[in-house]
C-alpha cells in the first residue's frame, strides 16, 4: 500500500510540474519574425495596404505595450535572399525574377517608421505598409522585382531577439482587379457564308470542374488573360486579352500566338461589383476557324482567386458590407 502512495505522490507532482510548465511564462522573452521571406500581391482598385509584423514569444499573457525598434536594411537585398525567395512557398511568383531590388523609399508610406508596438493583450504588433502610385505606374512592379527588407535592432522590455529571425524581406508585386477564376456560360452562333446556324449554349454551372472554368491572368495594370474562347475552356495558350477600362467597358483583342483569330463584336462590360463574390463580365466577341467566323456572348461569374497562396472567394472588407 505504502509503495503505491509513494508512485501517485510521484506522479502527482509529475503532472503538477508540467501544468506549471504549461500556465507559467518563460523565464526569458524574445521578439522575431515569423517569416523570413515573402511575397504579397496588391490588387488594382482595392486596399493597396497590407501589414508586417514581429511576435513576442516566451509569455502565455502579454500584460503591456511593448516597443521593438527596427531599421530599414539594404544588406538584406543580396542573392542569397532571392535565392531563398525562389525556393520557399512563393516560388511560383518569383520566377521570371533576376534580380532583386529594394523597393524605392517614395513607391511607399509606413505607418511608422522605426518601431513596432505590441499592445498589451497581444503577442503580435503590426505596421502598415501603404503602397502608391509611383509603384502602380512602374512596370517592373508586376513581378516581384522590388523588396522592402525590415530588421530588427532593438527590443525594449523584450529580453532578447532571436538571431536566425531577426529580419524579414517581403517582395511585393500587384494584380489586375480582373484576376481570377470564373465560372463561364454563354452561346455562340456560327456564320456560314453569312448564313446563321443555330447557336450553341454553355450553360453556367456552378459548381462545375476546373477544366470548365475560366483563369484570368494578370498580363497589366488593367489587363488580363483568358484561357478560353467560346465553349472551349483550359487551353494551354492564353487566348483572349481584355483590358478594362475606368468606366466599365472592357477592350477584347488577340493574343500573340493565341489558337484563334479573336476581335471584339459589340460592348463588353464588367458590372463593377462593390463584393468580391458578385462580380461578373460580360463579353461579346467573334473568332475566327479557317474562314468560317464565331459570334460569342459569354457571362464571367466570379469563383475564386488564388492571392499569396490563399483563396479568396468572398470580400473580407467589412466596408464592402455597408
Amino acid at each position: 500500500m505504502m509503495k503505491k502512495l509513494i508512485i501517485f505522490l510521484f506522479i502527482a507532482i509529475g503532472v503538477s510540474s508540467c501544468y506549471d510548465d504549461y500556465i507559467k511564462d518563460f523565464d526569458f522573452t524574445s521578439t522575431y519574425f515569423t517569416y523570413q521571406t515573402d511575397v504579397r500581391s496588391i490588387v488594382l482598385g482595392e486596399d493597396s495596404t497590407f501589414k508586417l509584423g514581429v511576435v513576442v514569444g516566451g509569455l502565455r499573457e502579454n500584460t503591456k505595450d511593448r516597443e521593438v525598434s527596427f531599421v530599414i536594411d539594404p544588406t538584406l537585398i543580396n542573392p542569397s535572399i532571392l535565392y531563398l525567395l525562389k525556393a520557399g512557398n512563393s516560388k511560383a511568383a518569383m520566377t521570371s525574377v533576376s534580380v532583386l531590388q529594394q523597393l524605392p523609399s517614395n513607391y511607399y508610406t509606413l505607418s511608422d517608421d522605426s518601431k513596432f508596438i505590441i499592445k498589451s493583450g497581444n503577442l503580435l504588433g503590426t505596421i502598415s505598409i501603404k503602397l502608391n502610385s509611383n509603384f502602380l505606374s512602374d512596370a517592373a512592379s508586376f513581378a516581384p522585382n522590388y523588396a522592402i527588407p525590415l530588421r530588427i535592432t532593438q527590443t525594449g522590455s523584450i529580453d532578447s531577439i532571436l538571431p536566425d529571425k531577426n529580419y524579414t524581406v517581403v517582395a511585393i508585386k500587384y494584380e489586375s482587379m480582373l484576376f481570377g477564376n470564373y465560372w463561364h456560360g454563354g452561346v455562340t452562333t456560327r456564320d456560314s457564308a453569312g448564313v446563321y446556324v443555330k447557336p450553341i449554349t454553355y450553360y453556367t454551372a456552378i459548381p462545375s470542374n476546373d477544366a470548365q472554368a475560366w483563369a484570368l491572368t494578370s498580363s497589366g495594370l488593367n489587363s488580363v488573360t483568358a484561357n478560353g474562347v467560346s465553349a472551349k475552356s483550359s487551353s494551354l495558350v492564353p487566348e483572349i486579352s481584355l483590358t478594362l477600362n475606368s468606366d466599365g467597358k472592357i477592350i477584347v483583342s488577340e493574343v500573340a500566338g493565341a489558337t484563334y483569330k479573336i476581335l471584339p463584336d459589340g460592348e463588353s462590360t464588367f458590372n463593377k461589383a462593390k463584393l468580391l463574390q458578385n462580380r461578373k463580365i460580360f463579353l461579346s466577341y467573334k473568332y475566327n476557324v479557317g474562314n468560317i467566323w464565331y459570334y460569342a456572348k459569354d457571362t464571367l461569374t466570379f469563383r475564386n482567386r488564388i492571392r499569396d497562396g490563399f483563396s479568396e472567394w468572398q470580400d473580407e472588407n467589412p466596408d464592402h458590407y455597408k
